[in-house]
């Protein structure tokens, strides 16, 4: 049925259509795969397919999954603060996520936030300190390392956790930095220090629907 409306379409109607499927590609909100290699090419090169990214130098993905089971997503809104000392011997990080559950009572398919939290770094990365979580996890996979934790938002409260670590000391050469956005995420929204080699600071101020990349 859907393919028979969408075929019936104008063509002005079948050009909006597309432009709407494009943007939530762009966003993440869409992802494909085919079982054909050659088409699940074009989906890698877009960015349309959802795989963490082979980058190198400084790289972040915070992926939230919902334990709760019910739709308490609806009324989290999410943001962080990243700092990175490249001043250091070893590159520095600092990163701060702060959930806000601005749902006021509980219902059918709202309660409590509870999440369990990745957060995807380069490998070789080291955790030294992880503040307000419990059942701090890690390890690596997908060429990454990753730390991992239970996270729990009351109603109508908001949470701010931390995580402070060490990049590998390459990070600091020609140094650029890869934001992820969890698939299926409204927006990236949040705000990145970088300090230089030579103590001075850049701010970066972030509100995207799609990836975010410094260079």
């Amino acid at each position: 049925q859907v393919l028979k409306k969408t075929l019936s379409l104008s063509n002005t109607q079948k050009l909006e259509l597309a432009r709407i499927i494009l943007k939530d590609l762009e966003n993440k909100d869409i992802q494909l795969y085919f079982k054909n290699q050659e088409l699940q090419k074009y989906v890698e090169d877009a960015n349309w397919g959802g795989e963490v990214n082979s980058a190198t130098s400084d790289y972040l993905m915070m992926v939230d999954a919902n334990m709760g089971a019910l739709k308490s997503d609806f009324y989290m809104k999410r943001s962080f603060e990243y700092t990175l000392d490249l001043s250091k011997d070893v590159p520095t990080a600092n990163l701060k996520i702060t959930y806000n559950h601005t749902a006021k009572e509980k219902d059918w398919m709202t309660k409590d936030y509870l999440s369990y939290l990745r957060i995807y770094v380069p490998k070789g990365s080291w955790l030294g300190e992880a503040k307000n979580v419990s059942e701090q996890k890690f390890g690596e996979e997908l060429g990454k390392k990753y730390f991992g934790s239970l996270i729990s938002v009351p109603l109508g409260q908001t949470k701010t956790i931390e995580f402070n670590y060490t990049l590998p000391k390459e990070s600091a050469e020609n140094y650029n930095l890869l934001i992820q956005k969890q698939s299926g995420i409204s927006n990236l929204s949040g705000k990145v220090t970088i300090i230089g080699k030579d103590g001075s600071a850049k701010t970066y101020d972030i509100n995207s629907q799609a990836d975010w990349q410094m260079n």
